[in-house]
């Protein structure tokens, strides 16, 4: 097990999010403070394991903190560009809770690198719909579309633009069958230059399940589902999107194709609407008992 050395600490004011618990039965707070403003040095030791995820700007790996919780570390170098502006905001998100958010608990610095401690999905979502994608039905959809659209209600509330609102940044916890949005370097709160309204994202999100249904309709991608994702991309008008047959799996329902529609359509004076559709997706099924 990894014990951190002391060193000088870079200037990053606060130190750990202000929940003291994560879903984990012991109530471990993983060797952080319980306060967003406490200043002092958190010295938390983890065994690190195996490697979950890596990119141009760090990795992602599983760990154990003292008393045996497995949580994700992601682990960043100082210069990375977006370091403050994410530890800002997810000290921001963690003064509230969401069922739908990744739970932050805290950061440290060690041998030059930054470590932000999480806690830990069971798989990336992306991935987990890839495997699943041939078994699910409307009743999984309905699932899937109403916690995404939960997602970006819970950030137009907060005034946090995530700017890379996709499935690759989402992950699954079996137990709770949630999707937790994750990965938050590129996001801006109302104040940063280039926020934008939270619900622009529901664009993306309509490519994201359009594209998503096309994969269940053809097994395999081709010539067809390439041209019909380009055409929820790039989509101007809802009725076009609704009126041909070969944009949708056979026998969805017409309420999740119009939402997938106006998802992908985004008309900012409809957005509030499209949001508020999420409540009438019933019934809905869990996406673990396929």
């Amino acid at each position: 097990m990894q014990q951190l050395e002391k060193v000088k600490h870079p200037p990053i004011q606060e130190q750990a999010s202000s929940r003291a618990v994560n879903d984990c039965s012991k109530k471990c707070f993983h060797g952080f403070g319980t306060k967003v403003s406490e200043k002092k040095l958190c010295q938390p030791k983890f065994e690190f394991k195996a490697l979950i995820g890596e990119g141009s700007y760090g990795k992602v790996h599983k760990a154990l903190c003292e008393r045996g919780c497995a949580v994700a570390i992601k682990s960043l170098k100082p210069d990375f560009k977006y370091l403050e502006r994410e530890l800002r905001n997810l000290r921001y998100l963690s003064e509230s809770t969401h069922p739908n958010i990744i739970e932050y608990f805290g950061h440290f610095y060690e041998l030059g690198d930054y470590h932000l401690v999480f806690e830990l999905g069971d798989e990336d979502f992306d991935d987990f719909l890839d495997r699943i994608r041939s078994s699910l039905i409307n009743e999984h959809l309905n699932n899937i579309i109403f916690q995404t659209l939960e997602i970006l209600s819970y950030l137009s509330k907060m005034k946090i633009y995530h700017a890379d609102f996709r499935f690759i940044n989402m992950v699954y916890l079996r137990s709770s069958d949630a999707i937790k949005l994750i990965d938050f370097g590129y996001s801006k709160i109302d104040s940063d230059e280039g926020y934008a309204d939270p619900l622009r994202d529901l664009s993306r999100l309509g490519s994201e399940l359009g594209s998503l249904q096309l994969n269940m309709k053809h097994k395999v991608p081709n010539q067809e589902w390439f041209d019909a994702s380009l055409r929820f991309i790039f989509a101007s008008d809802v009725s076009s999107l609704l009126s041909d047959d070969s944009n949708w799996l056979i026998g969805i329902t017409d309420q999740l194709k119009r939402i997938i529609a106006l998802c992908a359509i985004n008309d900012p004076s409809d957005r509030e609407n499209v949001i508020g559709m999420r409540f009438g997706l019933t019934p809905r099924y869990r996406l673990d008992e396929l």
